[in-house]
């Protein structure tokens, strides 16, 4: 395991960051943990590496952070659990040195339903997919989300949440933001490519669904459906 109690621990690979089963990294105290793979350190300068670089945990290994996390990939990041104080940001098909090439998900392996991301603000980027095959589980305050190539975004939330993005650019991507018990709310646009639809659910008799900014799609079908309401206003 890596541990420390009030500093950063920051990864670098060249090419893939491997996480295996039960190995934890951890801050205790305060700092951030970042992960970047298909990075050279070389000299302790920041250069391009693989562009087959992915990030991937393992079911049963675990992140957990007393500050943020920052993971980034050329390739695709597949997660086990993530656990940050405050903020999660996360970004498949890296583009920072060139080395995107329109491929790299965001994907889950972890058994069962608990979160694989839980932070305040999960601000999350990929190119084919974001919780695509297997829905990206989070507890979070704060979602944004885009996916640029191929796939779907789909997030099942444990309970309450503002979403302040979300967007699919390409490949009639849908979107799809379910919570177990919790109401939504919205602070930015949330838009679905071509026939991509868009659904979102406030699970819980208590929770309800208020739209304050443009769902928007080109032909596929919008979806929200709440126990206790559904409300729009703004533009």
């Amino acid at each position: 395991n890596i541990t420390t109690a009030a500093n950063t621990v920051t990864l670098y690979a060249g090419d893939s960051i491997i996480h295996n089963t039960g190995f934890t990294v951890s801050t205790t105290t305060s700092g951030a943990v970042t992960y970047k793979a298909g990075v050279n350190f070389a000299g302790a300068v920041e250069a391009a590496g693989n562009a087959g670089g992915s990030i991937e945990m393992a079911d049963g290994s675990t992140v957990n952070s007393a500050g943020a996390v920052v993971m980034s990939a050329p390739g695709s990041i597949q997660l086990s659990t993530v656990t940050a104080a405050t903020t999660v940001g996360m970004t498949a098909d890296d583009n920072t040195f060139a080395l995107g090439n329109n491929v790299g998900a965001i994907t889950e392996v972890l058994t069962g339903e608990a979160a694989n991301i839980t932070g305040t603000t999960v601000t999350l980027s990929a190119a084919t997919g974001i919780g695509s095959a297997e829905d990206i589980n989070t507890s979070a305050t704060t979602l944004n989300a885009t996916n640029s190539t191929s796939g779907n975004i789909v997030i099942e939330e444990a309970d309450g949440v503002d979403i302040s993005g979300l967007t699919t650019s390409a490949g009639d991507g849908s979107v799809t933001v379910t919570t177990t018990a919790g109401s939504i709310t919205t602070s930015g646009t949330i838009s679905a490519n071509g026939a991509g639809g868009v659904t979102l659910t406030a699970g819980g008799a208590a929770n309800s669904i208020t739209v304050n900014n443009p769902i928007l799609s080109g032909s596929g079908a919008v979806q929200l459906t709440a126990a206790n309401g559904v409300t729009l206003s703004g533009a």
